[in-house]
């Protein structure tokens, strides 16, 4: 933030993630699941939170979607799953 960065998101991994401006400073927490693969989790992580940002939504709103995202995805095998198995995904 000193260093002139508007927002910044820093991935916990099983602990969720953090968010940060100037005004904010919030813990996100992850969804309780059992993990079958990481694969691709920091990915999903990254492209559901793009995705929300660049839609207009919150930091905060958007940090949640992509641990929602991730966490779907890391109860399945493989880098690649079903488009199905976002049906519920808020």
């Amino acid at each position: 933030l000193e260093a002139g960065v508007s927002e910044i998101v820093l991935k916990l991994g099983a602990q969720g993630c953090r968010v940060r401006t100037n005004s904010e400073d919030q813990h996100i927490s992850v969804y309780s699941v059992t993990a079958k693969d990481t694969t691709a989790a920091g990915d999903s992580f990254n492209a559901g939170f793009l995705a929300q940002r660049l839609a207009g939504e919150t930091l905060t709103s958007s940090a949640d979607f992509g641990c929602q995202l991730a966490s779907i995805v890391v109860q399945h095998p493989g880098a690649i799953i079903d488009k199905e198995l976002l049906s519920d995904l808020e």
